[in-house]
């Protein structure tokens, strides 16, 4: 509009200009002219990427302020180069530069219905004319193949995976900031479940991101607040005579909104937000302090087994802090054991090597976990020395169906001369079946569901014996 308004001054000037013979109409419209050429420059300039030199985010807001004023129907994406620093560090900050510029370029021409923009660093948004379930699926096709097929820069081939939120609009209240949280949610989802690149918005997602929000809030006031941090104990059994041996510590938070909390939500949830480490100290403070607070009861028991995860053994710090646990709670670290999936062994490290030494030097005992899944190798189970080996709760369940699988394992592991304990016992017949087999030790809810450290330390005081249930 303001460009058509000057260019009507400059006509009617020169129209008085020629009527009136007065220069200087002119010469002030050239210079309005000069100014406001340099007013839409330097506007285009505020709303373009420096480097791509596509929307920038500002650009981007302002469209979607069109689209809500005017109730569009559209669709819109939103796109995350996964692992983009990677590029970076493999291949330097100015090719990793280069490969966003054309990428920029290439999502433009190859997805001409709606305007690109770069939000900032490895993010961009397209948004178009509303697509149909079909339409949807081949823009994603066609960014995938961008991504997939890469660029040649230097003589070096550089691609990348690239995940994608959808969102349509109208939603629900169709604000810009209802939009913006949409995408951050769903965008979110995708990068947790890993496994989903591609994930269209709905309301569902909301009330489950808050809830997410919610544990993470929980956690980071539970690894200050060591009262919300729970250990139930899960006894390990002996076939022979159903007396416990061992048992399991198992890890629960609780909220006084939220309740108890179990770890297959707030594992996932601290793994993301680097607080597993401080939680796995806490456990293993309150397991040390239960084992030395009973030490005459726990006397008979072989061990008190912790599920470590990787980014622990992985850690150059880890047996310094928890070595230094056992010191200030005086525990007997041979009644420790720490319990490691293989998939955790599958990239060793210096700082594995040297936390693994430091724990067995101390008497600390190690068990492999879930063995019979996907990774399971006799590499394993030969370089680390394991003092237990716990089957996976699949093979037990399957066992009455698949008998011959089961049999193959406890043979390869008799053979080995390692011991046994066969996870997710849930009814006489999967005892049965493991007996058979010489497990002398089994764990599950046939015997026993997790328990307070109450009612585990009255276990300890009395029998030791547990009747499983009919």
């Amino acid at each position: 509009n303001l460009f058509l308004f000057s260019s009507f001054f400059l006509l009617l000037s020169l129209v008085f200009f020629q009527w009136f013979k007065q220069p200087y109409l002119l010469g002030l419209s050239s210079t309005f002219m000069l100014l406001l050429s340099y007013l839409v420059w330097q506007r285009r300039e505020l709303t373009l990427d420096l480097l791509t030199r596509i929307p920038n985010y500002t650009a981007y807001l302002e469209h979607l302020k069109h689209v809500v004023r005017t109730a569009q129907e559209t669709t819109i994406l939103m796109l995350d180069i996964e692992n983009f620093r990677l590029i970076n560090d493999r291949y330097g900050n100015a090719h990793g530069d280069v490969f966003l510029q054309r990428f920029a370029t290439k999502l433009e021409t190859s997805i001409p219905s709606g305007p690109v923009f770069r939000l900032f660093g490895n993010r961009f948004a397209i948004i178009l004319p509303h697509q149909s379930h079909n339409g949807i699926v081949r823009i994603v096709k066609d960014i995938r193949s961008i991504a997939n097929e890469g660029f040649l820069i230097e003589e070096m081939h550089i691609s990348c995976h690239v995940n994608i939120a959808i969102v349509e609009t109208p939603l629900k209240t169709n604000t810009v900031e209802e939009i913006v949280e949409s995408l951050d949610y769903t965008m979110a989802e995708i990068k947790e479940r890993r496994r989903l690149s591609v994930i269209i918005f709905n309301q569902k997602l909301v009330p489950l991101r808050q809830r997410k929000l919610d544990v993470l809030s929980v956690l980071r006031r539970a690894v200050v607040q060591e009262s919300m941090v729970k250990v139930l104990y899960q006894p390990i059994i002996a076939t022979k005579d159903n007396r416990i041996i061992a048992a399991e510590a198992l890890m629960r938070i609780e909220d006084d909104r939220l309740g108890m909390i179990s770890p297959g939500e707030f594992i996932p949830a601290a793994e993301m937000a680097g607080l597993i480490s401080p939680l796995t100290e806490i456990i293993i403070r309150k397991v040390s302090t239960f084992l030395k607070n009973h030490e005459q009861q726990a006397s008979h028991l072989s061990h008190i087994s912790i599920n470590i995860s990787a980014d622990d053994l992985h850690s150059a710090e880890f047996a310094r802090r928890i070595l230094d646990i056992i010191e200030q709670t005086k525990v007997d670290a041979g009644k420790l054991s720490f319990e490691v999936t293989e998939s955790m062994l599958l990239s060793p490290s210096d700082s594995v090597h040297k936390n693994w030494n430091a724990f067995t030097e101390r008497g600390i005992h190690f068990l492999l976990d879930d063995f019979g899944t996907g990774y399971s190798n006799l590499t394993t189970l030969v370089s680390k020395p394991f003092d237990f080996v716990k089957l996976d709760r699949s093979l037990v369940s399957n066992a009455t169906n698949n008998y011959e699988l089961l049999s193959l394992i406890t043979g390869m592991l008799k053979h080995l001369g390692l011991s046994m304990v066969a996870e997710g016992v849930e009814t006489k017949e999967q005892l049965e079946v493991v007996m058979r087999e010489g497990i002398q030790f089994v764990q599950g809810y046939y015997f026993s569901k997790p328990v307070s450290e109450e009612q585990f330390s009255k276990w300890l005081s009395g029998s030791m014996c547990i009747i499983p249930k009919k």
